[in-house]
């Protein structure tokens, strides 16, 4: 993958504006085609494979010993019962070591059609590109090719991942450019990635770096084995010695990885990646810390001699969805966030929807996105005659996130409503209940709205 064709910036843009192609060819593919292979993947690696089932698709890790990192890697699991295992392209040995299986790195290329138009453009392609779903896999023949689709990445943005025999990827991959796919490099994979708050295997993740520290407990399941598991136990029982944090810098000076992480004049870490955020317009990074600091406290990040100031912030640092949570510090309000740049305010009383702090390039949009959201919320009112009354009460843990996209939330209404009885035209529901039967309706995992909207 070069750096960049046209431009980073310019590269980066389009992959969150519209449609933008990536050659990941460098990830290796071992794949694991016996009986056994699921049993042995769910014995190795961290996350837990039976929460999923052929046809999907699971981000997870492999462990040292010691917990740490040897690769991240996602898992393609074919319908077939075949396995995918694709780690970073320098680990695949280490994989194949763990899990033995085939390594067909050479006999594919990986293309990866990623931004809010890439199912559309891909669908000019090849239409059944277009109808493959979040963390999904399926087979899909194109122009004589069999090529495995998933709909995984590494940009923040929905998008797939293509992977075609090495012969015919060429082709693809001007047939999507000549449908509107922007070609992009390695600079804006990466800044775009870090927008995301993803980790970069050697910065976030590595062999001295375990799942914990990096805020990726949710990769691990404990009720399973898998390598490393004893070590990681400890760790959850000490608290992890060290935290990945976001940091949102003042100006367009980039942070670097290696800068120091200063507060109270006291170095208490290290930018592990950093650089500028072409959507956000200021310094971002990412950085292990020893203190015991909140989101919002304050940091500089020593820049070449120059200290340059900054504050923790909630990762990702950008996310073009819409998110639905309650915060414990206004028990009459739901708030819903659009990224980092706009506020929404369910007033549970009234019924009213307002938003502020307005991004003045999106305004048209942030309104779009209030009618559709107050219609939504309406209809939780008023579906099936039930009036919700909400209790005076505040919810534990401020700020929880339940992941709601706009377009998707009357999709998941009647999910919210579907268990009460008609005879009951009134229900009271507190705020935590609301949130349980959210976090049910969707089951805390985004590829389930997928289910919910065919």
């Amino acid at each position: 993958m070069p750096l960049e064709y046209e431009g980073t910036i310019s590269e980066h843009l389009a992959c969150r504006n519209s449609c933008a192609m990536f050659d990941v060819s460098h990830l290796g593919t071992v794949r694991l085609s016996d009986s056994e292979a699921a049993e042995r993947v769910q014995n190795t690696l961290t996350n837990d494979l039976g929460k999923i089932e052929p046809g999907r698709a699971q981000y997870t890790h492999l462990l040292n010993t010691d917990g740490g990192v040897l690769d991240d890697i996602i898992v393609w699991w074919h319908h077939s019962g075949a396995i995918d295992v694709m780690p970073n392209a320098s680990n695949t040995a280490s994989v194949r070591s763990a899990l033995g299986g085939d390594d067909i790195t050479t006999q594919r290329a990986v293309i990866a059609v990623q931004g809010p138009a890439a199912k559309e453009i891909a669908a000019l392609v090849c239409p059944s590109f277009g109808t493959v779903g979040r963390f999904r896999v399926e087979e899909i023949v194109w122009n004589g090719a069999q090529c495995t689709v998933a709909g995984t990445g590494y940009t923040g943005e929905a998008g797939l991942e293509i992977s075609i025999p090495s012969g015919d990827a060429a082709k693809l991959w001007h047939a999507l450019a000549a449908a509107g796919a922007t070609p992009a490099g390695l600079g804006a994979r990466d800044t775009l990635r870090l927008e995301a708050g993803l980790p970069l295997h050697g910065q976030e993740l590595g062999p001295d770096i375990t799942p914990l520290q990096a805020g990726l407990g949710w990769v691990v399941a404990f009720d399973t084995e898998f390598i490393g598991k004893d070590a990681l136990l400890e760790e959850k029982a000490s608290g992890p010695s060290r935290r990945l944090v976001g940091i949102a810098t003042e100006g367009r000076r980039p942070p670097r990885t290696g800068n120091p992480i200063v507060c109270n004049g006291e170095e208490i870490g290290h930018v592990t990646s950093g650089n500028f955020s072409p959507m956000l317009q200021h310094g971002i990074a990412m950085g292990f810390i020893s203190a015991d600091l909140a989101i919002g406290d304050a940091v500089t990040v020593d820049i070449r001699g120059s200290e340059v100031l900054g504050r923790l912030v909630k990762l990702p640092f950008y996310n073009d969805g819409l998110s639905l949570y309650i915060d414990a510090a206004a028990s009459h309000d739901i708030f819903i966030r659009e990224g980092t740049t706009t506020r929404f305010t369910f007033d549970t009383g009234t019924g009213q929807l307002t938003a502020t702090d307005f991004n003045s390039t999106s305004d048209e949009r942030v309104k779009e996105n209030i009618e559709t959201i107050d219609n939504a919320l309406s209809k939780v009112m008023a579906l099936r005659g039930v009036e919700f009354n909400f209790k005076d009460e505040v919810v534990q843990g401020a700020g929880r996130k339940i992941g709601l996209i706009a377009q998707e939330v009357e999709q998941i209404i009647p999910e919210v409503v579907k268990e009460i009885d008609d005879e009951d035209k009134t229900k009271t529901v507190s705020y935590s209940n609301l949130v349980a039967l959210l976090i049910e309706a969707i089951k805390e995992q985004q590829e389930q709205i997928e289910e919910l909207k065919k």
